[in-house]
């Protein structure tokens, strides 16, 4: 904890001011930010900002079991189960995701979002800080440590989910790794559906879910993707979603605690 205060510290004396409530104000962020007699302290540049965020996951997460990393969880090593998830204390002051992979289960923790013409971009830690997921309305979009890693992704639109009332297509464009392939290309096609069965979704769901299947079609064709989506006033979100990286790898993911 000594060396991320004083990693803190020197990159707060390097940075800029930025205004309290922007997206870089928020979460883990907000949590190393340094206060003195009240004043709000300037924040840190892109890059320090990231490695700070991932030193603070790991002294929040690192003696948490239900925290584990995604690469662990794949191998069926040291993944939680779904009890042990469900009893895992929470900060209200954070925001947490529940991933699974294989009928395991652990928790990420969001650790910033960026601005998108597509829509904002949440980049999630694993408890090690190793691995990290990205998601854009939903739908993973990046990812590092895992045992199959999509380093670029590209949409050509998303849709807002409250306006799907029937089929709307996508075209994307992934690099991958490992093996080097990039420029995969397929079309996805997403349609609403009433909720299907064999979800890894966990608890009860909200009645007021919408379910989704996003079929994908093309060259570089993957299994369908499911999402489920609440929408609370005007706001709608994508709460669950089902995913393969490729063939062999898939994962779910659900905002946590259930319904949150």
């Amino acid at each position: 904890m000594r060396q991320v205060r004083e990693a803190a510290a020197a990159a707060a004396r390097q940075a800029p001011a930025e205004p309290l409530g922007s997206p870089r104000t928020k979460g883990p962020i907000g949590a190393l930010r340094l206060c003195r007699n009240g004043k709000h302290r300037p924040l840190f540049p892109p890059m320090p900002v990231r490695l700070l965020v991932s030193l603070w996951i790991i002294v929040l997460c690192g003696c948490s079991t239900s925290m584990q990393g995604l690469a662990d969880v794949a191998r069926v090593y040291w993944g939680a189960g779904n009890r042990q998830v469900a009893r895992t204390a929470l900060d209200s002051r954070y925001r947490y995701l529940r991933v699974s992979v294989r009928g395991r289960a652990t928790l990420m923790i969001l650790g910033y979002v960026d601005r998108d013409p597509l829509g904002p971009i949440e980049t999630w830690y694993s408890g090690h800080g190793k691995e990290t997921l990205r998601l854009q309305n939903g739908r993973v979009v990046g990812g590092t440590g895992l045992p199959v890693e999509w380093t670029s992704v590209r949409l050509s639109t998303q849709p807002a989910w409250s306006s799907l009332s029937s089929a709307a297509a996508i075209e994307r464009r992934r690099d991958v790794m490992p093996g080097y392939a990039y420029g995969l290309t397929d079309t996805l096609t997403v349609t609403p559906i009433p909720m299907p069965r064999g979800t890894a979704y966990f608890g009860k769901p909200d009645p007021g879910l919408r379910w989704f299947v996003e079929s994908s079609t093309g060259a570089a064709a993957l299994p369908a993707a499911h999402y489920a989506t609440l929408t609370v006033g005007s706001a709608t979100t994508v709460v669950y979603g089902e995913q393969c990286l490729d063939k062999s790898f898939c994962l779910s993911w659900q905002r946590w605690p259930v319904n949150s």
